[in-house]
């Protein structure tokens, strides 16, 4: 009997990081994937069995960039048709996932046209970018006859109150695969070191990972720690990432004298060692994508409180009060107030990461979710 082949069809600038780890298992289970993606070198390509190029017109976030692309629609459909007949014949393709909102517009009515089920991805994140209407309505038309995946009930709703049927959303828990190695060795490698008995008796340290973007809400963080110094002077702020508000960040940073309280330590490949160093996680984005939603279970998988924004979709993933903390989004005296707790009462901190810890492993595991993902594929 041949094995199940997966086509992913790809236009999103990063690779997501849930999907690296479920393809893994997959193929260890004996699934086969090919890739379609814009780039010719693409960063999940060496997930992949065989890559292919594909164009599927500009990212229509703007009037004039949606207008070209419901304007070239009908090419894209026509110079794509080929190649996904060509998938299903010759790479005996049975299902295809599709990322990103230009992918399910043209690849969704082509594949089920010639019978291939069609898995909808859909990222936290990326449901609440400011399409136009005409792209939504004709996203709502293709998407008809595919399963959309979603992550928690947030984004459902969130669906469902743009007008797709609720019949069609699937709803499945993020995931880990497994613990990260500790290891990560460079200039900033001595901020990381978990087992210095000084380091660990001198600073309460707060840590977040997150894309330095203008999705985040890091001056939120700056905001309450400003508020604390007087009863909390020796904290610092860990903050593990890049991106284009960096200088903006670092500035506002020495605004609020807080220059040599806040590390901006780069982009980390791997996180377990960084997460070992925090006394708390901050999450510091409200809409969160998947990645983000990896990075706060691996935070819970190392024990450590997560202090998150409400209302939009960590609830599911953190119980508050009971393995983390859900407080009123951009509320920085709130905020404040909960770091002045946690890093008073040090029992309170432990049960939170203990709780924390043990529901990431209880039902977070891919391990455990694999079965559900594998009947809807």
């Amino acid at each position: 009997m041949s094995k199940h082949k997966i086509l992913i069809i790809n236009s999103a600038p990063d690779p997501n990081r849930l999907l690296i780890d479920l393809i893994s298992s997959l193929k260890e289970r004996g699934y086969y994937f090919y890739l379609f993606d814009c780039r010719v070198n693409s960063p999940l390509a060496p997930c992949f069995q065989e890559t292919k190029k594909i164009y599927v017109g500009p990212e229509p976030l703007t009037f004039f960039s949606s207008f070209l692309f419901i304007l070239f629609l009908p090419w894209l459909w026509l110079i794509n048709f080929r190649k996904i007949i060509r998938a299903k014949f010759r790479q005996k393709i049975k299902t295809i996932v599709c990322l990103d909102i230009r992918e399910k517009i043209i690849f969704t009515p082509l594949a089920r046209l010639i019978g291939l089920r069609v898995i909808s991805w859909e990222c936290p994140g990326q449901a609440r970018k400011k399409y136009r209407r005409g792209l939504w309505f004709i996203f709502k038309i293709m998407s008809r006859g595919a399963t959309l995946l979603v992550f928690n009930n947030f984004s459902k709703i969130y669906l469902i109150n743009r007008g797709l049927k609720e019949n069609n959303i699937t709803i499945i828990r993020p995931w880990l695969k497994n613990n990260e190695p500790r290891f990560q060795e460079n200039i900033f490698s001595n901020l990381a070191q978990a087992d210095q008995p000084v380091f660990r008796k001198k600073f309460f340290t707060i840590g977040t990972i997150c894309d330095l973007n203008k999705d985040q809400t890091i001056e939120t963080l700056f905001q309450a720690a400003a508020k604390i110094l007087s009863v909390v002077p020796q904290i610092q702020i860990i903050i593990v990432g890049d991106g284009e508000e960096r200088k903006n960040l670092s500035w506002l940073a020495g605004k609020l004298g807080l220059n040599n309280l806040v590390w901006f330590v780069g982009e980390q490949k791997r996180w377990r060692k960084w997460l070992d160093s925090f006394d708390i996680f901050v999450i510091n984005v409200n809409a969160p994508t998947t990645n983000d939603l990896l990075i706060a279970l691996k935070a819970k998988a190392a024990g450590l409180p997560v202090v998150a924004p409400r209302h939009f979709g960590w609830e599911e993933i953190i119980d508050d009060n009971k393995n983390g903390v859900l407080l009123p989004a951009g509320d920085s005296e709130a905020l404040a107030k909960k770091i002045i707790s946690l890093s008073q009462d040090k029992r309170q901190r432990l049960w939170l990461g203990q709780n924390a810890r043990q529901q990431a492993e209880e039902n977070f595991r891919l391990e455990k979710i694999i079965t559900n993902i594998e009947k809807i594929l």
